[in-house]
């Protein structure tokens, strides 16, 4: 390949005529290279889920899921609790919005609400570890967000 020789005489004639820096080098990929860089595996693909509404005393495991709503991702009414395990919430409205005394515990997860990341009227609380919260939180009420390290908040 005829760029490469060219590359280093440039280099040399700009450093023996006394150039600090070079301001531009012209890479060339080998003939078989691929257009596109190859994609990120960045783990298995999450499963598609509606929009969870929890009643009662219900206790619901989500692991893995992807819930996109305009609205509500997640509303816990009464006493129910919810696990979100390795998975990601995007809403328009509230990603968690908790009205009773239900909790909600968040592993691993994205979370991410426009109106609000998460949103506590009542008694409940959210217990959250290695995750990313996006979005205003709220609580009015006798809740209580606790965040068990590993999070970031935006």
């Amino acid at each position: 390949m005829q760029s490469r020789p060219l590359t280093w005489s440039l280099m040399r004639a700009a450093v023996a005529a006394g150039a600090v820096a070079l301001s531009a080098c012209i890479v060339v990929p080998p003939p078989d290279a691929p257009s596109e860089p190859a994609p990120i595996d960045d783990g298995p693909a999450l499963e598609p889920h509606p929009p969870v509404v929890c009643q009662g005393s219900e206790n619901i495991f989500l692991d893995g899921v992807y819930i996109e709503t305009p609205d509500n991702a997640i509303e816990v009414l009464g006493n129910c609790d919810v696990t979100i395990r390795d998975s990601h919430l995007r809403a328009g409205g509230m990603a968690i919005y908790i009205a009773g005394n239900g909790d909600v515990r968040i592993e691993s997860s994205l979370i991410e609400g426009v109106r609000a990341a998460v949103s506590i009227h009542g008694n409940g609380d959210v217990f959250a570890t290695q995750s990313r919260i996006v979005g205003p939180t709220e609580v009015l009420g006798n809740g209580d967000i606790e965040d068990g390290g590993g999070n970031e908040w935006e």
